[in-house]
C-alpha cells in the first residue's frame, strides 16, 4: 500500500483518503494543516492529546474533532489578516490565551508548537515561502 507523506508524517494512502478528502478542497487544506500541527505537538508532548478529549481526538475522522481543525485554522488565519491591525491583533491573542489557558493541563509550551505553524503560514501567505 502506498505511503503519503505530508511535511514529515507518514500516512497510509487509505487512512489519508478517509481523514482528510472531501469535496471541498479549501476545507481539505484547512483540515491537513491543521492536522499537521497537532500531529507535532502530540509528537513533541503526547501528554498534551489529553487535552483534546473533548473533541473525540482518539477518532481523527470523527465530525468533532474535524471540526476542532477547521476552528484551529480559523484562529490562525484570523491572526494572519489581523498582522496589519497589531492592537486588534493583541486583543485577539489575548482572548485566545484565555480560552486555551482555562485549559486543565494547558501548559505555555504547547503554544511553542502553533507558533511555528503561524509562522510557517505567514511566510506562505507573504510570498516568502513557495507551496508546490
Amino acid at each position: 500500500m502506498a505511503t503519503v507523506c505530508v511535511r514529515g508524517l507518514n500516512y497510509s494512502e487509505d487512512k489519508f483518503r478517509s481523514a482528510f478528502l472531501t469535496d471541498n478542497a479549501r476545507v481539505d487544506a484547512c483540515i491537513l494543516e491543521s492536522c499537521v500541527c497537532v500531529c507535532r505537538l502530540f509528537e513533541r508532548y503526547p501528554e498534551a492529546k489529553a487535552l483534546f478529549s473533548r473533541v473525540h481526538v482518539d477518532d481523527m475522522n470523527s465530525p468533532e474533532f474535524r471540526a476542532h481543525l477547521l476552528r484551529i485554522m480559523s484562529g490562525i488565519d484570523l491572526m494572519i489578516n489581523l498582522f496589519e491591525d497589531p492592537i486588534v491583533l493583541f486583543k485577539e491573542i489575548d482572548h485566545l490565551a484565555d480560552q486555551h489557558v482555562a485549559r486543565e493541563g494547558m501548559k505555555a509550551q504547547y503554544m511553542t508548537v502553533s507558533a511555528s505553524a503561524v509562522n510557517s503560514v505567514k511566510a506562505v501567505a507573504h510570498g516568502e515561502i513557495k507551496v508546490k
